[in-house]
């Protein structure tokens, strides 16, 4: 089969669609399908095309007519040059899907493709409605306008959990929309790598994720204020729009000593980190599925996460992790409290790894493609 992916963003963006886009390319390229992955060239100065993991990638910028004069005449005058792109890419590499995985200015040009070309079209949604912390589906921008009717072009939809597939849902019109959780590649934490210890040589509790506003990382800071765990580090990954914010609160705190913000992570630096970690802390006000989890879960560290969005579908309180209430700086204080000092039982650790095995690439690949198939076939119609 021939699978064009078009993700909302790609490498050497890091995130989680960026993640989901590369694990399905590289298991259908192995199982051999024909994979190419076509994403929005933005910001413009990246590699028009390349190779990554032996996989095909065009970037063509997706602009849209927005209500601003700039990105008006930037469409007008430049926009039909990306059309051409884009239908040039499809007459050489004749997909037989089209797969957009999260909504963005890449959903109208694909959809416009599938119908122009009887291309089946296939639309994933990674929570970007709920998770929206650019306010774009609160804005009057082309795509939340248009939102709808886009997916109504669809052959299928699918949600990356049960919550998210309600946002879809209260948010379009379309009635074809399955739920098909995210991934992780379980070979991943197979091996052990060496423990990344700070300087201070005391153990930590690590969080990691985008510093926005919906990831809570302000409330387990102010949750470790209150926690007398002097022997600790707190460590989270990752950077965002709200990091300055998160280091003033830190320098506020007072937790310059105990408290550490390092950055992105390598795929290796999360494996390890992971590996090592006194628990794993998801602390979001808003999580579509948090795969992060189920990455801690791999490398069978406690877990202690807020039970919004998708975590609660596969994360169950005292089987194979803790879940809280979220924004709730006390209820994170007595859950790390318990888990710090108590820790948790093999049987809790064992039943985390099983949850992670389940969501192994290898099976949530085969899903997407089942839903290819058929849509190919024709047994779908958009």
């Amino acid at each position: 089969m021939r699978i064009l992916l078009a993700p909302s963003a790609y490498y050497p963006s890091l995130g989680g669609v960026e993640e989901l886009t590369s694990k399905l390319a590289q298991t259908y390229d192995q199982s051999g399908h024909q994979v190419t992955v076509v994403t929005n060239r933005w910001p413009f100065n990246q590699v028009r095309s390349e190779y990554i993991d032996a996989i095909p990638v065009c970037r063509i910028p997706f602009r849209l007519p927005e209500r601003n004069l700039v990105s008006l005449v930037r469409f007008v005058t430049l926009g039909w040059l990306s059309l051409v792109d884009i239908v040039m890419l499809v007459l050489s590499f004749r997909p037989d899907v089209v797969h957009v995985i999260c909504c963005s200015s890449n959903l109208a040009y694909m959809s416009l493709l599938s119908r122009v070309l009887s291309i089946p079209l296939i639309v994933t949604s990674q929570g970007e409605i709920g998770m929206d912390a650019a306010g774009l589906y609160e804005s009057d921008d082309y795509i939340p306008r248009h939102f709808s009717k886009l997916l109504m072009t669809a052959a299928w939809v699918t949600a990356c959990s049960a919550n998210t597939r309600t946002e879809v849902l209260n948010y379009s019109k379309t009635t074809r929309c399955s739920v098909i959780h995210n991934g992780i590649d379980i070979s991943e934490y197979a091996l052990s790598h060496a423990n990344p210890r700070l300087a201070t040589g005391r153990p930590y509790v690590f969080a990691m994720g985008r510093h926005v506003y919906q990831k809570g990382f302000d409330v387990l800071i102010r949750a470790w204020s209150q926690l007398q765990l002097q022997d600790y580090d707190l460590v989270i990954g990752g950077d965002g729009t709200d990091t300055k914010f998160l280091r003033d609160l830190i320098r506020d705190c007072e937790l310059e000593s105990s408290v550490h913000l390092i950055g992105r992570l390598d795929r290796r630096g999360v494996v390890s980190h992971l590996q090592h970690t006194e628990c794993f802390v998801l602390p979001s006000r808003h999580e579509p599925f948090g795969i992060v989890v189920l990455e801690a879960m791999a490398a069978r560290a406690p877990v202690i996460a807020t039970e919004v969005g998708g975590v609660p579908e596969f994360v169950t309180h005292g089987v194979n992790g803790f879940l809280v209430q979220g924004d709730n700086v006390n209820a994170l204080v007595l859950a790390l409290q318990e888990l710090v000092v108590n820790g948790v039982s093999q049987t809790q650790l064992d039943a985390g790894y099983a949850t992670a095995v389940a969501h192994d690439w290898s099976t949530i690949a085969g899903e997407y493609l089942e839903i290819y198939s058929k849509c190919a076939a024709g047994e779908v119609q958009g």
